[in-house]
């Protein structure tokens, strides 16, 4: 609701819905079928299945007892064969339309370190992942929409951040300065000072996401040459605006939250020292208490306790598990059996986490403009006058005395106005005066340039909301840039300063234009004030002309 004067509700559909799982195993790498004795514990059962086997020694005598083969079934599982498009297709093609319809909706790649999460979020230039082939059907699906008839308007803007060490890092802006997490009532978790850009194609958002995979942490371990330090988090905003035959402004709001998580890892088989171990402390800390948050949710007792609080992940993750989203988990795993352990653990989360419900409500705001009530007023009084104007007054009965001279009305010539028809001589002189027509045509000419000022008007608020977020992007562009003067050294901070002074004028342009706006809109109302009151003399002039066209005698009256 902006400053009151549009009225706004919530509306939408609401529906129970279950998080959809699907594992993916990855083939083995070059490492791996260089390691002696190196076997394949898990493969793909069937399209819905996977078996693992325990590759323990036949000889162990304290766990022969032991269960050595398990079959986890999930939505969907995929072999080492599956291509990224297939995988898309099958797990986030579908979000992207609840996304486009006001729903939030996220999908997030889950498993130890190494099994292949990056490659099935981000991919590579020659295979593209889940991530790129969504931005980019995301945007077609929006070019089908705006050729639909009621051409609706989309805006769509997206942020990038990573957790890294249990700091929340922006990765557009690339600054390393943490972030904190807010807690809104409307919108949730959100974090507080991330930037958000606005992107127009799928080529510029691929663009941001490049950016920002550059500013992102990825160092080498012992189980991966290229492993991701932090969790990366992209969320992308879709705002989607129409009028409906009602004359109401429609806005439909959705998000997709596309994550790549960090993988476990143990440090026996990373090898990792120093920052790297603390790296990857962290990193298990924060997914242990995914783990644990997984567990709460599928636990049989109700209104148990779910502490989202214990990792800067589960906070972030707290809608995407059991709040207002659709949610895909990808699992990832690896078929060696060196990765027994980290292998059954993530098929075991995973089947857990399939019995996670969350309720999914469409964010629909109906939003009725003032301006489009009083043009609909004035359109159903047009209609009024222009009826009454067709239809002349009926004179009483007594004047409807007619001579015996006169032929009897015929039935078409009675169906038209007695103006319409060839008058005597002697009924010339009772013709409608010209007062009705000279009326009428001003009537219209009033209505048609009130139309012509209203729409100047919605012209102009739009043309100062705009100005208004201008000058919120300016002047946040003139704190940064003084952030960063502050803390530049001396032959920094002259070159800073120029740019710093073109902030500063940016801000004074749009604040003139907002200004000349706001003048303008002044102007329309005052002229639409002046048409209110001719109008309103208009139709006492028409109310005394009828009457006393009313007390008129007609000749014929008397005897």
């Amino acid at each position: 609701m902006e400053n009151g004067d549009e009225e706004e509700h919530i509306a939408g559909s609401t529906s129970i819905t279950r998080l959809l799982v699907a594992v993916r195993l990855r083939p083995l790498s070059q490492r791996e079928l260089d390691r002696d004795n190196c076997t394949v514990v898990a493969r793909a059962a069937d399209s819905h299945q996977v078996q693992l086997i325990d590759p323990i020694d036949d000889d162990d005598v304290l766990r022969k007892d032991r269960p050595r083969e398990w079959l986890y079934e999930y939505d969907y599982v995929f072999p080492e064969s599956t291509d990224q498009v297939e995988l898309y297709q099958k797990t986030t093609k579908s979000l992207i339309d609840w996304v486009i319809e006001g729903y939030n909706a996220t999908v997030f790649a889950y498993g130890a370190t190494g099994a292949g999460k990056t490659y099935t979020m981000l991919g590579t230039e020659d295979s593209p992942g889940v991530i790129v082939l969504a931005l980019v059907d995301l945007f077609e699906h929006i070019e089908h929409h705006q050729a639909l008839p009621h051409r609706p308007r989309f805006d769509v803007t997206m942020s990038y951040l990573e957790i890294y060490n249990e700091n929340i890092r922006d990765l557009l802006s690339g600054s390393s300065e943490p972030l904190d997490l807010r807690e809104d009532a409307h919108r949730g978790v959100v974090v507080s000072g991330i930037s958000s850009v606005i992107a127009r194609s799928a080529e510029e958002v691929l663009g941001y996401l490049e950016q920002g995979n550059k500013n992102r942490i990825q160092e080498a371990t012992g189980a991966n040459e290229v492993s991701s330090r932090s969790h990366a988090v992209l969320q992308v905003q879709v705002s989607c605006k129409h009028i409906n035959a009602k004359n109401a402004t429609v806005q439909r709001y959705g998000k997709l939250s596309m994550i790549d998580l960090a993988g476990s890892e143990r440090a026996a088989e990373t090898q990792n020292r120093g920052i790297r171990m603390i790296e990857g402390a962290n990193i298990n800390r924060s997914l242990l208490a995914l783990a644990n948050c997984i567990n709460a949710l599928v636990d049989s007792k109700k209104g148990k306790y779910v502490n989202f609080r214990d990792s800067k992940l589960t906070r972030l993750l707290k809608d995407s598990l059991g709040g207002n989203c659709r949610t895909v988990m990808i699992s990832n795993i690896s078929p060696a059996n060196h990765n027994f352990d980290e292998t059954h653990n993530t098929l075991k989360y995973a089947n857990r986490a399939r019995s996670i419900k969350t309720k999914v409500s469409q964010h629909v705001f109906h939003r009725t403009d003032p301006c489009s009530v009083a043009l609909n007023a004035i359109r159903a009084d047009l209609t009024n006058i222009r009826e009454n104007l067709r239809s002349p007054p009926q004179l009483p009965s007594r004047l409807r005395k007619r001579t015996h001279t006169d032929p009897p009305p015929s039935a078409e010539s009675s169906a038209r106005p007695h103006w319409d028809s060839t008058p005597s001589t002697a009924h010339a002189k009772h013709k409608p005066d010209t007062y009705i027509t000279d009326m009428r045509s001003e009537v219209q000419q009033i209505f048609a340039e009130q139309v012509h000022i209203r729409n100047e008007i919605i012209g102009a608020d739009a043309e100062i909301w705009e100005c208004l977020d201008a000058i919120g992007k300016a002047k946040r562009d003139v704190e940064g840039l003084t952030r960063r003067l502050d803390k530049s050294d001396e032959d920094q901070r002259e070159g800073g300063a120029t740019g710093l002074e073109r902030a500063k004028m940016k801000v004074g342009r749009h604040e003139k234009r907002k200004i000349g706006a706001s003048r303008k809109r002044g102007e329309l109302v005052g002229r639409l004030d002046e048409l209110d009151e001719r109008l309103q003399e208009l139709f006492q002039v028409s109310v005394y002309k009828e009457k006393q066209c009313n007390g008129l005698q007609h000749p014929l009256a008397s005897d």
